[in-house]
Order: structure tokens, then sequence, then C-alpha cells
């Protein structure tokens, strides 16, 4: 890795973690919750000129991100056990893995690397059209 930008850090053993939607400045995020919920609603966030990177771990619950149009990203999800559901990809049963790209996010100046992994639960990423 290169130089850490400020960035979140937040660990929780049992609750929920919301961001969003309102104004706020996207950040390097890491977030690992044991059981419960993570909900980050970037649809009004203000994306930085640079590759931001959240990263979700967890144990049991459900995880979502929602995404503003035409904001490149790149994801990786993987699931031991449940659902996961990456725009118009879904997957479900034991170990799921998805990963997938937009077409110019190695190009682009804005863009959001989304890692989620997740041992029994749903994790949904969705783009809003």
């Amino acid at each position: 890795g290169g130089k850490k930008h400020g960035g979140d850090y937040k660990s929780s053993f049992i609750g929920e973690f919301s961001r969003g939607p309102s104004n706020w400045v996207l950040e390097d995020t890491e977030i690992r919750q044991a059981i419960g919920t993570v909900n980050l609603d970037l649809t009004q966030a203000i994306v930085p000129d640079r590759e931001v990177n959240i990263i979700v771990t967890g144990g049991v619950g459900d995880a979502s991100i929602y995404l503003p149009p035409g904001l490149p990203f790149k994801a990786e999800c993987s699931l031991r056990r449940g659902e996961i559901t990456v725009l118009d990809q879904n997957e479900s049963g034991s170990n799921r893995y998805i990963r997938t790209q937009s077409p110019h996010y190695d190009s682009a100046t804005q863009k959001v690397n989304i890692q989620v992994h997740w041992k029994i639960g749903e994790i949904s990423i969705r783009q809003i059209r």
C-alpha cells in the first residue's frame, strides 16, 4: 500500500453502522462488524479525486452499499453462506464470490474500491440510476 489517507475505522461487536445519504466527504473506510447491519449510502457523498477504499468485514448480518449513478467502482465480495447482489449479478448459497469493475475504472479520477467479506448474511451493492 501507499500512504494512508485519514480515513475512518470503525469496529464493533453488535450493532448497526450507517452513513449517508447526506452530503459527507468520502474517506477510506474500514468497518468490522461481528453481528449486525452496515449501511453506506454514497449517493450524495463528496468523492475525492482519487481511489477511495471501502472495506467491510463481518460475521453475521447485512451489508448494503448504495452508489451514485456514473461513479466508477470496483467490488470484490465474498460470503460463506447467504446472498450477494452486485448491480444485476446475484449469487446465493455457500462460498459465494463476485468480483466486478466498471469499464473505465482504471482511467477514472474519482472511483471507489469496495471489498466486502462476510461470513453469513446478505451483501448488496446497488447503483442508483
